[in-house]
């Protein structure tokens, strides 16, 4: 299993990208948007191997967070690589995260290739498999003020994955609140 990818890349299509990893040797890729790379540039990518019976396809991630959303949209009755595939495509890991937390299955069926059934579905799924932890290690890295307001934010009665959802909103917006209390007033504020 290649689980890991690291090389030049020589070509891009509409699909897939090839990356030369061993000399000589160009692996074909699919990745989510092709059109971000560049022939020339030197790129690591996490993979994710897909074997059916006539055909072996390698999938690659720039993290291993989409590599692990990619796996669990497999996971989903009928919905197979090409689709999942389609999805990160679509959305950004926290557009999707803030898709499934908000409610918005109507959102997925923007995606080509997926109707307004099937978008019900995933969003289903994937509530349910992140109702109680969001695939991220964003939490991991933020400091224990935000652990504190995580932990305020769920007793007050967020689901742990829209408490997660919000409080990386506000990192990435830049607050500068350095106590759980502000924190959470500032959600507060926000959800009002």
């Amino acid at each position: 299993m290649i689980k890991q990818l690291e090389g030049s890349i020589i070509s891009t299509a509409d699909q897939y990208i090839v990356i030369e990893a061993v000399k000589g040797i160009g692996l074909q890729v699919f990745v989510p948007t092709p059109s971000e790379y560049t022939i020339g540039d030197s790129v690591r990518l996490y993979t994710h191997m897909v074997v059916r019976e006539n055909n072996i396809s390698l999938y690659g991630f720039p993290t291993v967070s989409h590599e692990k959303v990619f796996i669990t949209l497999l996971s989903i009755p009928k919905v197979g690589a090409k689709m999942a595939l389609s999805i990160l495509s679509a959305f950004s890991l926290q557009d999707l995260f803030q898709t499934i937390s908000e409610g918005v299955p109507e959102a997925l069926s923007k995606t080509p290739g997926i109707g307004a059934t099937t978008a019900k579905k995933i969003h289903l799924y994937l509530s349910e498999k992140w109702k109680d932890d969001i695939p991220m290690q964003d939490m991991e890295n933020e400091p224990s003020c935000y652990e504190e307001a995580h932990d305020l934010l769920v007793e007050m009665g967020l689901s742990p994955l829209e408490s997660k959802t919000i409080l990386k909103r506000l990192r990435l917006q830049g607050n500068t609140a350095s106590t759980a209390e502000e924190i959470v007033k500032e959600v507060l504020k926000a959800r009002t």
